[in-house]
C-alpha cells in the first residue's frame, strides 16, 4: 500500500480486512439486545483498538507518511458515526499519543480490551504500519521493532489471532493496513505462499487483502491516506450501505472497499485488486448507522505536546514513580530472589538487577521510560568450568494502579542458552520507597 520502503528484509504489501463471526442469526447480528444472567436486557457493545505507526526506532525501517493519520481518522470515524463505537470503549495507540505503539503497549491493550467484551459484543482491531514475513509467517512491526530480531520484536499475525480467539465476543474484526515493503527503493509484492498461509489460518472468517499476489498497494496523495483506508472511512459514512437499510455491515463495507479501491487504481493507471476470501461465515456484523461525516484533515500532535512515549523527554514525576527497590521471589527455587533497584540520575533512571543465591551476574543497558512503561535490556552471565553461559533479555515493566507492584515481562533476545524469544512474566513487590 505504502511505497515507503523497509530497507532490509524480505517483505510485501498487504492490507487485510478480516472478520470473524459466530454462528448467530442475521436478526441478532443486526443489533437486538441480549440478556444478562438476571434477565435484564443489555445492548451489545463495540470495542476498538486502533493502532498506527509512522516513526520507527530502527534506522533500517523507513518511516511512513500516512499510517498514523489513517489510524487517527478511523478512530474518529468509529467514535463519531451514529450507533458506532463509544469513546470510552476505544483506544488509540499511535504517533503523538501518550500510549505509544510499541510492542509491549500494543499487546497489553489487545489483551485488556478483548477481555472486556461479552458474547454479544463486537471487538475491532486496526493496525496501520509496516509488516514483513519470516518463513512465510506474517509479522506486524510496532514502533520499537528491529529487523535483525523480527521474531522477537515484531508481533506475529498468529499472536493477534490467538488473542482475539480468547475473547468471548462472537463478532471480531481485524483490519490490517500493513505496508510490507521490499529492499532498497524497490518494493516486493505479497507472495502466494503468504496469502495461502493467511487463508489457512483464518477459517470461518471473511478476509479482504488490499491487493493480490504480485501487486502493490498505494497511497492517495490528495487525501493523506492509503487508498484502502480512505474508502474504508468513506464507506462508514453510508456509501457502503448497498441494501439501503441505514446500517453499515462488515460484509457491505468489505465489498464497497474492494470495488472502489480497484476503480481508483485503474483510474491512476495502476492495478490494485483486493482479494476476498470467504469460508463458513454466517450472519452480519453491524459497525454503524449511515449518516456519519468523514473526519477532516488529520494533525498528529508533536512529541513535546504529547509527552512520554512519543519521542519527547519523560517528565520528572514519570521517572520518580519507578524509583525504589523491587523484589521477586522465585517460586520454583525458593532461595533465589530477583532484585531490581531503580534510582534517579538527573533526567534519567539507572537500573541495577541482581539475583541473590545465584551465580548469575547482570549488566543493564538501554534504560528508558516510554509512556507508562520502563524499558531496559540485560546481559546475564554465569561462569562455569568450561566457559560461561549467557542470556540477553529485553524487559518491559509497568506499575499497577497503587504503584506498589512492578509487573515485568522479559523476552530472551540472544545468548547461548537457547529458547530465543521465550517470554516470562514477573511480579516485583516494592520493598523500599524512594
Amino acid at each position: 500500500m505504502r511505497q515507503q520502503p523497509v530497507r532490509t528484509g524480505r517483505s510485501f504489501s498487504l492490507t487485510v480486512l478480516l472478520i470473524a463471526l459466530g454462528a448467530m442469526g442475521h436478526a441478532q447480528e443486526r443489533g437486538l439486545t441480549a440478556a444478562t444472567a438476571e434477565g435484564a436486557p443489555v445492548r451489545p457493545q463495540k470495542y476498538g483498538i486502533i493502532i498506527g505507526v509512522n516513526q520507527y526506532e530502527d534506522e533500517a525501517i523507513s518511516d511512513l507518511k500516512c499510517a498514523a493519520q489513517d489510524a487517527y481518522a478511523l478512530h474518529e470515524m468509529l467514535r463519531s458515526a451514529p450507533d458506532g463505537f463509544a469513546g470510552a470503549h476505544t483506544v488509540l495507540l499511535a504517533d503523538g499519543q501518550e500510549k505509544a505503539p510499541t510492542r509491549g503497549t500494543i499487546l497489553r491493550f489487545l489483551k485488556s480490551y478483548v477481555t472486556l467484551a461479552g458474547p454479544e459484543d463486537t471487538v475491532l482491531v486496526y493496525f496501520a504500519g509496516h509488516g514483513t514475513t519470516v518463513d512465510d509467517n506474517l509479522y506486524l512491526l510496532p514502533a520499537d521493532a528491529s529487523l535483525s530480531l523480527v521474531k522477537d520484536s515484531a508481533i506475529a499475525y498468529s499472536t493477534v489471532k490467538a488473542i482475539l480467539e480468547e475473547s468471548p465476543a462472537k463478532r471480531k474484526i481485524l483490519l490490517l493496513d500493513a505496508c510490507h515493503s521490499g529492499t532498497g527503493r524497490s518494493a516486493q509484492t505479497m507472495s502466494q505462499e503468504a496469502l495461502d498461509r493467511l487463508e489457512r489460518e483464518s477459517k470461518g472468517m471473511v478476509i479482504l487483502t488490499s491487493c493480490g499476489p504480485e501487486e502493490l498497494s498505494h497511497e492517495m496523495a490528495n487525501t493523506g491516506h492509503g487508498a484502502f483506508t480512505h474508502f474504508l472511512i468513506k464507506g462508514l459514512t453510508g456509501e457502503a450501505d448497498s441494501n439501503a437499510d441505514g446500517l453499515i455491515g462488515a460484509s457491505e463495507l468489505s465489498s464497497y472497499t474492494w470495488q472502489q479501491t480497484r476503480l481508483w487504481a485503474a483510474q491512476q493507471g495502476l492495478t490494485q485488486t483486493p482479494m476476498r476470501l470467504v469460508e463458513k461465515v454466517a450472519g452480519e456484523i453491524v459497525l454503524a448507522r449511515a449518516g456519519g461525516a468523514a473526519p477532516g484533515p488529520t494533525t498528529i500532535p508533536s512529541a513535546a505536546a504529547a509527552g512520554p512515549g512519543t519521542g519527547g523527554p519523560a517528565k520528572p514525576h514519570d521517572l520518580e514513580r519507578f524509583v525504589g527497590r523491587w523484589e521477586h521471589q522465585d517460586q520454583f527455587k525458593g532461595r533465589i530472589k530477583h532484585v531490581i533497584t531503580i534510582a534517579r540520575e538527573g533526567d534519567s533512571l539507572s537500573v541495577k538487577m541482581e539475583m541473590t543465591g545465584s551465580r548469575w551476574t547482570h549488566e543493564v543497558s538501554d534504560v528508558e521510560v516510554d509512556g507508562e512503561e520502563l524499558l531496559f535490556r540485560t546481559e546475564q552471565i554465569k561462569k562455569n568450568l568450561i566457559g560461561s553461559d549467557r542470556n540477553e533479555k529485553k524487559w518491559v515493566c509497568r506499575l499497577n494502579a497503587r504503584g506498589d507492584v512492578l509487573e515485568a515481562e522479559s523476552r530472551r533476545t540472544g545468548g547461548n542458552m537457547g529458547y530465543i524469544g521465550n517470554t516470562i512474566n514477573w511480579t516485583f513487590d516494592r520493598v523500599a520507597d524512594p
